[in-house]
């Protein structure tokens, strides 16, 4: 059985159906050769105003193996390639340079174990766009605990398996 500190029945801040639907759509993940996990969570949604313009972030992690908790080792956000949309943010359009410096800069959790998204207390703010840090620290909030789930999910699926691989070799002895 592999060793995680992952909470298997966490109380997550989005429905389990939402997650799931994101960590098939939305989530690239990838468990390394050492262990450590590579992620892309793409965030879609739409500018307040300006006609509700579609936009496009992306969340790229680095994470720890499971062993270390999936301690989170690197963690970035900006627009997806090719996205527009984020050039019609009210924010931007004021000060593009000062909005992106503050995209780039925050970082929550960084060099904590990824199971802490479960306890962080963040305020929820469900806007679409990133002009104001609750905004934004809501997204990374659902970009963790997409991971979190994806990571869980997965965990579980290989646990079974073994689980009963073990079973099946009793019964073979």
């Amino acid at each position: 059985m592999n060793y995680s500190m992952l909470g298997h029945d966490a109380k997550y801040s989005v429905s389990s159906r939402a997650l799931r639907k994101w960590s098939q759509e939305r989530l690239q993940l990838n468990i390394l050769d050492d262990g450590s996990v590579s992620a892309r969570f793409r965030y879609e949604g739409t500018t307040c105003s300006n006609l509700g313009k579609r936009l496009e972030y992306d969340y790229h992690l680095k994470l720890g193996a499971a062993g270390e908790g999936y301690k989170i080792v690197a963690m970035s956000c900006a627009p997806a390639p090719g996205d527009t949309g984020h050039a019609y943010m009210c924010e931007y359009l004021s000060n593009a340079k000062l909005l992106e410096q503050a995209i780039e800069n925050e970082k929550p959790l960084l060099g904590r174990p990824l199971n802490e998204v479960l306890a962080w207390k963040r305020q929820f703010n469900p806007s679409g766009c990133y002009c104001d840090s609750s905004s934004r620290e809501h997204k990374w909030g659902l970009a963790l605990e997409v991971i979190h789930y994806a990571l869980a999910q997965n965990e579980e699926q290989t646990n079974d398996r073994e689980s009963a691989n073990g079973k099946i070799l009793e019964y073979q002895s």
